[in-house]
């Protein structure tokens, strides 16, 4: 094992480390923010909350166009100047937001009632004005991770769930507990940290030298293509993993998607630990494209150790649910457990599955991933009709994991086929992971 493979892995592993940490303190105040919504909102209310929030992120989804993967990998892959890429970022996100808003007016003030039954009109415009700020924030924020510029990248992370809790509470307690107060927290909390990102951003104007023949160029038809691939799959995994509340919707009513989505919300604390690594993992694996033994190596590694620890984490969860849980929300929350044991497997499989698709992403074949996510994404509409009815939210839970384990087999399945790995390799311990960890542990204690 050479010396700059070892450097390169710590210098990864360190990145790593730090957004970890980091998201560990967002995931706390999530969950904070969670259990006071639970608590003064009521099942019914946070069901409400839950549905119309989903629906902004479903907007800023649908119509980011997966800018943020585009950013990430024509920065880093194909040298492409900062400015020139961000004029693309506004003129894409003034298309967007515009033809997003007109559609979501249509859709809510003509058929709102039908598409969201029990759901007030005022929560979904609210819903549908969060959107472009969301969707600008997102892309900002994408720049500052393709620039590898992880402590600001981390910052705005915290900030997004530090700010909604310190919005929440004074709405919440001094003006009213409804799910409208909650939302509104949410939009100011979303404006918050658009205008943090904002500021991290504008040194990179003042300090970076203008496009010279140095750096390539990239028409918006070019970025868009990229971007197009990866959207479709970025879309469908979204719906694979939300779809489940607009069914609950149709077929319950809003207080069991309260109870479900906390269920859901507390077991996907879980995937802060692959958002961590992509967020590291996918900007070095765009400048390594190319270099398919540095990218292969780097992904495996990352793929075997974070099963190994989404497995011990939803063990520890699922105790902490056991014996937390009842004691911090109200008896109408009582079938989260059950829920939980259900989500957990998927959880479990969903975290490395993150990880392969990044690296499918990376290598040039987004598509791959959207094709996979369209062929998960019909069974598991079909699975969620077919189960909600007759087992109501144990059969959702059951439907949701389905998906997402079916999700991690077809990625691990395709990615064989790209490296030509095995399964063993990619999912377990090996003896080059005691060396490299060796080699790690030896250069920590010399620096």
């Amino acid at each position: 094992m050479n010396n700059s493979t070892v450097k390169d892995f710590s210098k990864s592993l360190k990145q790593i480390t730090q957004t970890f940490t980091r998201h560990i303190l967002g995931m706390l105040t999530q969950i904070v923010t969670v259990l006071i919504l639970a608590n003064l909102l009521g099942a019914e209310g946070q069901g409400q909350y839950a549905l119309a929030s989903t629906l902004s992120y479903f907007l800023g989804n649908f119509l980011s166009l997966s800018i943020t993967i585009s950013n990430v990998y024509f920065l880093n892959s194909l040298a492409i100047h900062f400015s020139t890429i961000f004029s693309l970022n506004l003129k894409i996100w003034a298309m967007t937001s515009v033809i997003g808003i007109l559609v979501s007016s249509i859709a809510i003030f003509g058929w709102g009632h039908e598409l969201f039954p029990k759901i007030p009109i005022s929560l979904l415009v609210i819903a549908m004005l969060i959107f472009p700020v969301m969707t600008l924030q997102g892309y900002l924020v994408s720049l500052l991770q393709a620039k590898h510029e992880f402590t600001k990248y981390n910052f705005i992370s915290i900030s997004t769930s530090i700010s909604n809790l310190l919005c929440l509470v004074p709405l919440l307690l001094i003006w009213q507990k409804s799910a409208l107060a909650a939302l509104l927290a949410f939009g100011l909390s979303q404006i918050l940290t658009l205008i943090i990102t904002i500021v991290f951003i504008l040194p990179f104007f003042k300090h970076s030298s203008k496009p010279s023949s140095v750096h390539k160029t990239v028409t918006l038809r070019v970025f868009l293509d990229y971007s197009f691939k990866s959207h479709i799959s970025s879309v469908i995994a979204f719906l694979n993993n939300r779809i489940n509340l607009f069914i609950i919707n149709l077929f319950l009513n809003p207080e069991h998607i309260g109870v479900y989505n906390i269920a859901l919300q507390i077991t996907e604390k879980i995937w802060i630990i692959p958002e961590a690594i992509s967020a590291v993992l996918f900007p070095k694996l765009a400048q390594l494209h190319g270099e398919q033994t540095n990218s292969t190596s780097l992904t495996i590694f990352s793929t075997r150790w974070i099963l190994i620890i989404a497995t011990l984490g939803s063990l520890c969860l699922i105790l902490c649910i056991y014996y937390l849980l009842p004691i911090v929300l109200s008896a109408d929350f009582a079938g989260v457990l059950s829920l939980s044991l259900w989500l957990i497997p998927g959880i479990i499989l969903g975290a490395p599955a993150r990880i392969i698709g990044n690296d499918i992403s990376a290598r040039g074949y987004p598509e791959l991933n959207s094709q996979v996510a369209v062929a998960v994404l019909i069974i598991n509409i079909t699975a969620h009709i077919t189960l909600t009815p007759i087992w109501g939210l144990l059969g959702a839970a059951i439907a949701t994991s389905l998906a997402r384990i079916l999700t991690f087999i077809w990625r691990i399945f395709i990615y064989r086929r790209l490296t030509g790995m095995q399964w063993h390799d990619i999912l377990l311990p090996n003896e080059w992971d005691q060396r490299l960890l060796s080699s790690l542990r030896s250069k920590w204690k010399s620096s």
